[in-house]
């Protein structure tokens, strides 16, 4: 069964393919488009709804002017005059719909949505109340789909203003027009600018539409009149595009109204809470053009469990709170309603509601960094619509209490809350949805405004929250809407700065903390902004430097007094950032995939046991069948000899890398030779426990190497990379010798080590790479992840970019590797066991396992990482904590200078300890004072009230 609106009939049918690209319905439209081709085929459309391809022109007119004809401001490129394919079309959506409904056979009934009846958890009716005032009647279902247009907002807890398209049709002259859509910017003798839209039908009528204005719902569809003088607006601008529509006459004056969700998209899939019970609508101005895939979609979704034809993911109901419905018991004639509210239909949820009216609360807070105490005793509290400006000279420490009060830093002491109940109450998510920092400065986030305040309102503290309508927010501030569909680079400074201070204001939280939100602009602007936050219903803390702004906008003022030296000081200090670009590095590792496989070879050669007898070279491996050709100390020093070409480039291009070259030269002769006596007698014990412990060793060493690579470091990182390489290496380790290669004894050293030796090198990279990203964007991207976790993210959802960006450099070597092996390169292994005398097929096979456990270590190595980074950054309190990050010196990187900095490290706590302790001893007084600042903010009066630091406005 599915509930529907009689107003959808009176829409203007006008069908776009591309003009929904970027947003998430782009892929909605594009299958709903190609169904309707398919109907009209099947169903004779163009006979029977008037189907057909339409030419799209923008036009601009003026009263009494002429016409300025070009492309619509959209960024399809299928308007205006075209290509051969024209992704424009027209239906008539009263045909379109009845044709439907006589194909399916379906019956229609026309009545009054009384409620829905539930039954163990499952829809099993609605009740119908007929338009004659009858009585009731049940119609029994077990799958309900709501698709009440612009009603589906009445069932919802804050049904949204929407707006009115009052939609005159006239006819065309004799003949009918072209197939040629026309979009209008008309400017009346008034001077108003409104922008119809003019759609000729094959039969010869003309739709005219596009006056809107913003009208309250009325409670049934045949009560939606136009509002006055609307009607001869349009015919006015329809009349300067066309005399063809000046002479003639209005057939009909009708208006419907624009049926749009809280976020924006439409709302399509299951309600919660309620089995059988399915949503559909909020689709703006493009219900007709959506409806086919919407109903298949539906259809797939209620039949097969899953939408097929196209993700439903980005329009899931709950995103905005399910639809309200009033609830039937079974066999009830009376509906259930609480206070003359519908009753909601969704999953109870243990948390705090929100009162219409708040109070933040802070007591005695207390927060330094250091040495440096940045507040203390300070306490206050603010209502919903007050003001407090928060004035004080640079540094110290107005930024610091709006991030304590939005519990982005942590405080030593004291208490916050809102209404009465502390963060951990709410939630520390909740609580930022509630209390919203709005920062300062520029944040790049990708994409376009529209597109970031879709994502805010897919936080989970953000969903089934009252919001606001953004546009209209924008255009109060002094900015078109169409500045949300620009990309954020192409904003200036003040237009961004006002662009993110509306969306905050649209996702209407009950304390807003601005910091300095007109620094960027000029006095008009500004202007406009105070006026809007006057208004804006919410409590405001508001950091300003103007000393005339309280007195424009009104409010209290709270003055931070000026710190000293070494109490208020400069303020946190911040990591430097990482500028460092993150990219798959040259790693000198001490197992290359090179050695390992030849040694892995040897091993597997039948022969190759006899090698190690002649290790001092007595016998050349050369003139043994089967065994590589013997390369002797002169013949290595030719090979070492090419290296000088890129000393020499180095000197010419003055590069100053020949010294670095040198010594990396000497590094693998070295570390390899002593690899290669130190693996002889492991090889001849193949003792597991001697075996097991040469393992941790290489364990060790690719840990170090890779916690050496990141230019940023926090306490814990050593543990977390060694558990990140051991875990998936030990088991793909595992694996492969009891499951894949199976030799005898399954630990034999011969496998184990080289087989080790790729997986901990492969790893070791991809472990680095993912944490030089992560660390990188949590450092440098610092504010852009802060500004998610304001808006009431949780750790892992302002981490998510930054997590995917991470893994996915990470697996980008491997990947690589993999697609070049055996067309552009001979991977190392392969190529050991070929020089060893083994078949290629059977190093091939060799080869392939390797690599896909190699794949498989070092994905899980880097997903670990990554992940117990993140978690270790943004700590439980869903706070970053760049306050852990540790620039690393420049001096070098590798193991050693990575031992050689700990030792420094370690040294320097040392020192810094024994110079605490004497100073202790001699009764050295601590740093730090601690001045008191209390403010009365209306509320008990208390004691040690300065009221130099309070004037009323």
């Amino acid at each position: 069964m599915t509930l529907c609106c009689s107003a959808l009939l009176l829409a203007g049918g006008f069908l776009a393919r591309d003009w929904c690209d970027g947003s998430p319905t782009g892929p909605l439209a594009h299958a709903s488009f190609a169904l309707h081709a398919d109907l009209a085929d099947k169903l004779n459309g163009k006979e029977r709804y008037g189907y057909r391809r339409m030419s799209t022109y923008s036009v601009s007119l003026r009263a009494g002017g002429g016409k300025k004809g070009g492309a619509r401001g959209r960024k399809s490129a299928s308007l205006g005059w075209l290509d051969a394919d024209i992704w424009s079309r027209t239906v008539n959506p009263e045909q379109f719909t009845r044709t439907l409904l006589e194909e399916s056979g379906a019956e229609v009934r026309i009545a009054t949505l009384a409620g829905l009846v539930v039954e163990n958890g499952a829809v099993a009716g609605v009740r119908l109340e007929p338009r004659d005032g009858g009585p009731a009647t049940t119609m029994p279902a077990d799958t309900v789909i709501i698709a009440t247009g612009a009603w589906t907002g009445a069932l919802r807890a804050a049904i949204p203003r929407p707006s009115c398209y009052h939609r005159p049709e006239a006819d065309a002259a004799p003949g009918g027009l072209p197939a040629e859509a026309l979009f209008l910017a008309y400017r009346g003798t008034d001077g108003k600018s409104q922008e119809p839209e003019i759609y000729p039908r094959p039969n010869g009528e003309v739709y005219v539409c596009g006056a809107s204005t913003p009208t309250p719902l009325p409670s049934f569809a045949d009560q939606v009149l136009p509002d006055a003088g609307a009607p001869a607006r349009l015919r006015d601008a329809a009349a300067a595009a066309s005399r063809h529509l000046a002479q003639a006459e209005v057939l009909r004056e009708q208006a419907c109204y624009l049926p749009c969700s809280p976020v924006g998209t439409p709302a399509i899939g299951p309600v919660r809470g309620v089995r059988g019970l399915y949503v559909a609508a909020g689709h703006s101005c493009w219900g007709i053009l959506n409806a086919p895939a919407t109903g298949l979609a539906l259809a797939e979704l209620i039949v097969d469990g899953e939408a097929s034809c196209v993700s439903l993911r980005a329009f899931e109901p709950a995103r905005a709170g399910d639809p309200f419905l009033p609830v039937f018991p079974h066999g009830s004639n009376q509906p259930q309603r609480s206070n003359g509210e519908l009753t909601k239909i969704m999953a109870p949820e243990h948390r705090l509601e929100e009162p219409a009216s708040v109070q933040l609360a802070v007591r005695n807070l207390r927060r330094s960094v250091g040495d440096n105490l940045i507040h203390s005793n300070l306490s206050f509290s603010l209502r919903s619509g007050e003001i407090l400006f928060v004035r004080g000279p640079s540094g110290v420490g107005k930024s610091v209490l709006l991030r304590c009060l939005a519990c982005l830093d942590p405080i030593d002491s004291g208490s916050l809350s809102l209404s009465g109940q502390p963060p951990e109450k709410w939630g520390l998510p909740r609580w930022r949805s509630l209390v919203t920092y709005v920062h300062q400065a520029r944040i790049a986030h990708p994409g376009t405004p529209s597109q970031y305040y879709f994502r805010l309102q897919q936080l989970a503290a953000q969903r089934s929250r009252e919001r606001g309508d953004l546009p209209s927010i924008v255009s109060s501030l002094g900015l078109e809407p169409e500045v949300l569909n620009q990309a954020w680079q192409e904003l200036s400074g003040g237009q961004a700065q006002r662009v993110s201070l509306g969306i905050a204001l649209a996702l209407k939280p009950a304390i807003l903390l601005l910091d300095e939100p007109t620094s960027s602009l000029d006095a008009a602007s500004a202007e406009k902004v105070e006026s809007a936050l006057k208004t804006c219903g919410a409590g405001i803390v508001w950091v300003s430097h103007d000393p005339q702004q309280p007195d424009r906008v009104g409010g209290r003022v709270l003055n931070l007094p000026a710190g000293t030296e070494g109490q208020a000081g400069p303020g946190v200090p911040k990591p430097e950032p990482n500028t460092q670009i993150a990219m798959a590095l040259p790693f000198a590792q001490s197992l290359n995939a090179t050695a390992t496989g030849c040694m892995l070879a040897l091993s597997m050669d039948p022969t190759s046991h006899l090698l190690f007898d002649y290790h001092d070279g007595s016998v050349p491996v050369g003139k043994r069948e089967g065994g590589p050709v013997f390369i002797t100390p002169f013949r290595l020093g030719l090979a070492a000899a090419v290296i000088l070409v890129n000393g020499l480039v180095s000197v010419w291009l003055r590069l100053a890398m020949h010294k670095k070259l040198a010594i990396a030269t000497v590094r693998v002769v070295l570390q390899l030779s002593i690899l290669g006596y130190i693996l002889v007698p492991i090889f001849t014990a193949n003792s597991a426990w001697v075996t097991a412990a040469y393992l941790a060793f290489m364990l060790l060493v690719a840990g170090l190497e890779a916690l050496s690579r990141p230019a940023l470091t926090y306490d814990g990182m050593l543990w977390q990379v060694l558990a990140s390489l051991g875990l998936p290496c030990s088991a793909m380790l595992a694996y492969g010798l009891g499951a894949v290669i199976r030799p005898r004894p399954w630990y034999d050293a011969q496998y184990a080590i080289p087989v080790a030796g790729m997986l901990l090198g492969n790893a070791c990279s991809g472990v680095a790479i993912g944490l030089t990203s992560l660390l990188d964007d949590l450092s440098s991207g610092r504010d852009r992840v802060e500004a998610l976790l304001a808006a009431g993210a949780t750790r892992w959802e302002a981490a998510e970019d930054g997590v995917r960006r991470a893994v996915r450099m990470a697996l980008t070597p491997t990947l690589n590797q993999m697609n070049v092996a055996g067309i552009v390169s001979i991977p190392g292994m392969m190529t050991g066991q070929i020089l060893g005398g083994a078949d290629p097929t059977t190093a091939a096979r060799y080869q392939i396992a390797l690599l896909l456990f190699i794949a498989a270590a070092s994905g899980a190595g880097a997903v670990a990482a990554v992940f117990l980074a993140a978690g270790t950054l943004l700590d439980g309190a869903h706070r970053l904590r760049g306050d852990r990050l540790t620039p690393r010196g420049t001096t070098g990187k590798g193991v050693l200078v990575w031992l050689a900095w700990q030792a420094r490290r370690a040294g320097g706590g040392a020192a810094r300890a024994w110079k605490a302790g004497v100073g202790r001893v001699r009764g050295e007084p601590e740093p730090g004072a601690d001045p008191t600042v209390v403010v009365h903010m209306g509320g008990e009066v208390r004691d040690g009230l300065d009221e130099s630091l309070l004037r009323g406005r």
